[in-house]
């Protein structure tokens, strides 16, 4: 697969699920934070697993609501497995990314994640009456609150698709970054992700 089209994948699932769907919501610049601090882990042989490969379902290991997110298939609300396999297998067959339903191992990438979702949960705001409005429009029986959870799942799932695919950049890495700017963004990455998770790296 030729690194441009995983530099394809990170920066159209960065515009079309932080930038553009999200719009509703105040939280996106914490997961750009987050992926500021994957762009500098990137290399690290803890990325993707720990020395004791703990496996489990990917929705479990990042704290993704499976059943929540999927909640409005018919008006395509939440990310929906229809909707996640749009961005998971958009350079298929030479790159599929997991889906939160199948098995992966923790690593230093699942656990930022988590973290992340947990932090959107905690710092992330809905704009009320836009929420509000939205839900309206979709006809969706659930509370402003329950929305910011499925999209707390999204935003985490976004973290998790982009970050993934950061290691397999090879030469396309200058192409990702000044797309995204994540080497500007944080003047200590590292520290952004060790208070992040609450231990040292």
């Amino acid at each position: 697969m030729e690194n441009g089209d995983v530099a394809y994948i990170v920066t159209h699932t960065r515009k079309h699920k932080l930038a553009d769907q999200f719009t509703q919501v105040a939280s996106a610049p914490l997961v750009d934070d987050v992926l500021a601090g994957l762009w500098v882990l990137r290399k690290d042989p803890r990325f993707f697993n720990y020395e004791t490969r703990e496996e489990s379902t990917l929705g479990d290991l990042i704290g993704f609501d499976v059943e929540g997110s999927e909640i409005d298939k018919p008006y395509g609300f939440g990310f929906c497995k229809e909707d996640r396999d749009i961005y998971r297998k958009l350079a298929e067959p030479q790159l599929i990314v997991p889906d939160v339903t199948d098995r992966f191992t923790r690593g230093l990438l699942t656990d930022v994640v988590k973290a992340t979702r947990e932090r959107i949960l905690r710092y992330g705001k809905l704009f009320e009456d836009g929420a509000k409005t939205y839900l309206e429009r979709k006809r969706l029986d659930i509370g402003v609150e329950r929305l910011r959870e499925i999209f707390a799942d999204q935003h985490a799932y976004a973290a998790f698709l982009i970050g993934y695919c950061f290691p397999r950049l090879g030469d396309a890495e200058e192409v990702v970054d000044q797309n995204i700017h994540l080497s500007e963004r944080l003047d200590n990455p590292i520290a952004h992700i060790e208070g992040l998770l609450g231990r040292s790296l």
